[in-house]
């Protein structure tokens, strides 16, 4: 009889005579092979047992064999089913997570440094939604294969879930090995895949965190690896990004005040400030922008280029914009209840224009505030121009039928097409400050304001300048033929209260106070 053991094919006891030898029954291992006379090879379970005579004699003993090949062989199959992805054959979440817990314990003898890298395919929501969930896992498959070819038999490549993945690096020794992995990690996913037909041009982001550098375990090395991944997002993709305490606090930060935004806006706390729009010939109020301000539980001011970027990102830009329009509105119908006459600019993002219903939602917060749509304008910049052309520009002639006039906000630092610009229902052109502020003192700057005074001349269009600091400017976009300007010159962006009472004034004394 050929009993041996499944790990190290060793011969083993056999149990019919140590059952003899210990004068009752035995059970041997699970994990014992039985080999057949003609080399068949089963797993097996066995029970042998001494057989004793009425008179107490051992006289030889039994041995009873099961075969449990397929309950192994089942058994063996739901444990990898439960450790591996089903899509890629790659170690899943679960097993990544056992395998790191045991990177961190030998790396505390062994004193190396082990990486784990987050790599997140970019854009993956919007191929998998145009061009539907098959071509999406033949996508995920793809790249599988190409990251298991560069990472090699000594890490663990995993997939974390979705369209994200995970490197584990044992004993990198310093983040230079990490650094090398993910260079190639990136250059594999520019390689163009093949889909119905057609090569499509993909990209990766990686976030890297480094064990014991800036982790103290598992579950710390998973959450600043992906952090560190959400940078390289934020940074333009198609990069790598390392874990560092600055990106920590950002982190942070970024948690704190989107759920301070939240707050703000489920409790109509954001707040408006207001930037008077002046005539060049008598410095005259002929208008304002109307500005999202967002403060702490503290009081302090949160800069607009902290939150609305993260308003964008989180999708929150659509209640944000609703609630400074109606509130825009609002003091319109306030002013014009004291007999007062004025048009406020609101600035819409690009994602607000993406709404179908953007509109309809345009028409419904003017309605409902009681004021003449002409009193409103709503400012758009370059670049949200040219995201979707034709539904852009459909949505801007609904929004232009409604009677709002369009301003085209930070003219010249965008890159759209004067072809195109002429298809679109502008009626405002908005130098952007970054001339305005050099014009003075730096000729190209002064030479492109020239050209798009005159552009805005050639196309019928009104003329703001932003950023006016200084009496040099001023008199130099007279000059040119500038209608209108806003700066620090004439008047800060002011609380609503304040605006209200220079406004008042300005009105009565045909001058802005200075």
């Amino acid at each position: 009889m050929d009993l041996r053991d499944v790990q190290t094919s060793d011969v083993m006891l056999n149990p019919a005579l140590y059952a003899l030898e210990v004068k009752r029954p035995v059970a041997m291992a699970y994990n014992t092979t039985l080999v057949s006379r003609h080399g068949e090879v089963f797993r097996v379970e066995d029970t042998a047992s001494p057989i004793i005579d009425d008179q107490g004699n051992l006289v030889g003993s039994v041995i009873v064999f099961q075969d449990v090949s397929e309950a192994v062989e089942m058994a063996v199959r739901m444990t990898h089913i439960t450790n591996h992805d089903q899509l890629t054959g790659l170690p899943n979440r679960v097993l990544l997570h056992d395998r790191l817990v045991q990177a961190i314990s030998r790396s505390q003898f062994t004193k190396k440094s082990i990486a784990l890298l987050i790599i997140d395919i970019d854009n993956f929501k919007y191929l998998n939604d145009s061009l539907g969930h098959r071509v999406g896992d033949s996508v995920i498959k793809s790249i599988a294969e190409r990251l298991k070819a560069i990472v090699g038999n000594t890490a663990t490549l995993a997939r974390a879930g979705g369209d994200e993945f995970a490197c584990l690096l044992p004993d990198v020794g310093t983040g230079f090995g990490a650094d090398s992995i993910a260079m190639a990690c990136l250059q594999a996913g520019r390689e163009p895949i093949e889909l119905n037909g057609t090569m499509h041009q993909l990209s990766i982001s990686i976030g890297i965190s480094l064990y014991p550098q800036d982790a103290v375990n598992a579950e710390e090395m998973m959450r600043h690896a992906d952090t560190a991944m959400y940078r390289s997002k934020t940074k333009g993709k198609d990069t790598f990004s390392f874990f560092s305490k600055d990106l920590q606090h950002a982190m942070h930060r970024r948690v704190e005040l989107e759920i301070l935004l939240r707050k703000a806006i489920e409790n109509s706390q954001v707040s408006i400030y207001v930037q008077p729009k002046y005539d060049f010939s008598g410095k005259k109020i002929v208008g304002a922008e109307s500005l999202a301000r967002l403060f702490d539980d503290e009081g302090n001011l949160v800069g607009p280029d902290e939150f609305i970027p993260l308003a964008e990102e989180t999708g929150l830009i659509h209640q944000l914009g609703r609630q400074v329009l109606e509130k825009s509105c609002a003091l319109v119908a306030k002013l014009n209840a004291k007999g007062q006459s004025i048009k406020l600019a609101v600035n819409v993002a690009a994602k607000q224009l993406e709404n179908v219903h953007f509109a309809m939602e345009v028409e419904q917060v003017i309605f409902d505030a009681g004021i003449d749509a002409a009193s409103i304008e709503l400012e758009v910049t370059e670049s949200a121009l040219m995201q979707d052309f034709e539904q852009t520009k459909e949505m801007l002639n609904a929004l232009s039928a409604l009677g709002v006039s369009i301003a085209l906000d930070d003219f010249g630092t965008g890159y759209s097409s004067l072809s195109y610009l002429r298809q679109f229902p502008l009626d405002v052109l908005k130098i952007d400050r970054s001339f305005v502020i050099d014009m003075d003192n730096e000729q190209q700057a002064f030479d492109i304001v020239s050209a798009i005074v005159h552009l805005a001349h050639s196309l019928d269009l009104s003329i703001v300048a932003e950023g006016i600091e200084n009496e040099a400017q001023f008199n130099a976009l007279r000059k040119l033929g500038c209608h209108y300007g806003q700066g620090y010159l004439m008047c800060k962006p002011i609380a609503v209260v304040d605006f209200e009472t220079r406004f008042v004034e300005n009105q009565a004394n045909q001058e802005a106070t200075v």
